[in-house]
């Protein structure tokens, strides 16, 4: 079962929550024989975290799976999950 946990200092609804755990379920599936349906997900919102010292808003994933997948499928889904939480976490 993978597992993809998020930690950020954004304030997040549950609305907004569901959306970003949606958008996991979809991305986890850029590695070859995983998919939503048995994606594990943690979202801890409205931490205090840092940057390179600056407090602005940021994000933190951690993507744990069983089993292994190529190089640039690990690239593919990291540049993905960059992008897509970037865009909704502002």
């Amino acid at each position: 079962m993978p597992f993809i946990g998020i930690k950020t200092n954004v304030s997040l609804d549950g609305d907004k929550k569901a959306q970003v755990a949606k958008i996991l379920g979809k991305e986890i599936a850029l590695l070859p024989g995983k998919s939503e349906r048995w994606l594990m997900t943690g979202i801890e919102d409205g931490l205090y975290m840092t940057l390179a010292g600056s407090d602005a808003p940021c994000v933190m994933a951690s993507v744990s799976i069983f089993g292994s997948a190529s190089p640039a499928a690990y690239e593919a889904l990291t540049d993905s999950l960059c992008d897509k939480l970037g865009e909704m976490l502002d």
